[in-house]
């Protein structure tokens, strides 16, 4: 059962100097979006889902947990990730908004996010799926978005704003591709432990592994193939298949920051064979 967000009366107890719950946190997230923009219609599903129906009736969810976590790490800094999330938000329930072909990037995620945000929605026989975030198979678990990167943050395209915008899927992911081969010349490539570590602004890190041309660099020369893990945003790390101690150690980081890292995409393994990515089990 959804639960209107309450503005007065409500009692949120939580001391000045205390830790915020999820619960708490949640909803105090929602007040702000309700005060920034009150003809958005906010309702809370506890502990960590924020429901917001804009005036064309449209539905979009927003999912607190990741950004709980950043304010856990970060409590002094409440007001303003609580109105940084509140103004992504409010930016998702924009349909009038014409779409920044130039700002839109391919971004990779895994099926359990797509889960997560598309969990209670119904779509009846017929209707198209038009407000659901657009996504299509990559290899395994994981999958490509598209993303309009903004000073708010990254806002995911839904299908009817990839078909308006683009025409079709195929022009969305040329455009996407061509925009984000601009970042490779950010990438670099560093040794650390005895992993290589790939970076480039923190955020698309991930989305790397789309592009071939990366992969022939003479600085990932590795024993045996190229294995990875892409365990969170920001975060790409690299061994050879026949390195022994470097395959402990990837699996490792790989667990830690699946488990710690506020983005978390996937602690499983992947090496590159002719040019193909999959899953590395062994």
């Amino acid at each position: 059962a959804l639960a209107a967000v309450c503005l007065f009366g409500c009692a949120v107890v939580a001391h000045a100097n205390d830790v915020l719950t999820i619960e708490e946190f949640t909803n105090r997230v929602a007040r702000r979006i309700v005060f920034k923009k009150p003809d958005i219609r906010v309702n809370v599903e506890p502990p960590s889902t924020i429901i917001l129906s804009n005036a064309e009736g449209e539905i979009s969810r927003a999912y607190t947990d990741n950004t709980y976590e950043m304010y856990l790490a970060n409590a002094g800094d409440e007001a303003l990730i609580i109105e940084n999330f509140a103004k992504f938000a409010i930016a998702n329930t924009d349909v009038s908004e014409d779409v920044d072909v130039s700002r839109v990037l391919p971004v990779v995620r895994n099926w359990s996010w797509l889960s997560e945000i598309t969990a209670g929605m119904e779509i009846k026989s017929g209707e198209t799926w038009d407000g659901v975030v657009y996504t299509q198979q990559l290899f395994d678990e994981l999958i490509l978005a598209l993303a309009e990167d903004s000073e708010q943050g990254l806002a995911y395209l839904k299908t009817g704003k990839v078909l308006a915008a683009f025409g079709t899927p195929a022009e969305a992911k040329r455009v996407a591709y061509a925009n984000g081969r601009r970042l490779l010349t950010m990438a670099s490539i560093e040794d650390e432990n005895g992993l290589k570590r790939v970076r480039l602004d923190g955020t698309y890190e991930t989305s790397l592994i789309l592009f071939d041309e990366i992969w022939s660099d003479k600085r990932l020369e590795v024993a045996g193939d190229i294995v990875i893990a892409i365990p969170a945003r920001g975060e790409l790390l690299a061994t050879g298949s026949d390195d022994a101690e470097g395959l402990v150690k990837l699996r490792s980081i790989a667990n830690v920051i699946g488990r710690e890292h506020p983005y978390r995409n996937t602690t499983h393994l992947f090496v590159r064979r002719d040019g193909t990515w999959m899953r590395f089990d062994e």
